[in-house]
């Protein structure tokens, strides 16, 4: 779990993150929609789960150490990512301006900006 005393450091923790996952543009393996493994720098992977648990709640869990260690890491966010872009697909949900989403669509990308999908 992510600790943060604030919303402001919680969103500058997040960011943090979010930058260094485009930078490092990491591997990510899809086990099922919810279970992820993402490659760590050292080209180790990570299990990185996501959903809601039994109260309904959004959750998502890293096993690097510095999650473990209450850090938001780019594992997490790399997976958050790749969750949020499944769980639309999965709905069939319209977004403007993403022909990439709709069912009919022969080119679905490989990445979005810097984010491998």
């Amino acid at each position: 779990m992510i600790q943060a005393k604030s919303i402001e450091e919680l969103e500058s923790l997040l960011e943090k993150a979010k930058e260094k996952a485009m930078k490092l543009d990491p591997e990510i393996h899809v086990v099922e929609t919810g279970l992820y493994q993402v490659a760590g720098s050292k080209g180790n992977f990570y299990e990185v789960r996501a959903g809601r648990n039994a109260n309904g709640e959004l959750f998502i869990a890293c096993l690097c150490r510095g999650a473990l260690e209450g850090k938001a890491c780019y594992h997490a966010v790399i997976a958050f990512y790749k969750h949020v872009y499944l769980k639309t697909a999965e709905l069939k949900v319209d977004i403007p301006n993403t022909p990439y989403l709709k069912e009919s669509s022969k080119d679905v990308p490989e990445k979005i900006g810097n984010i491998r999908i």
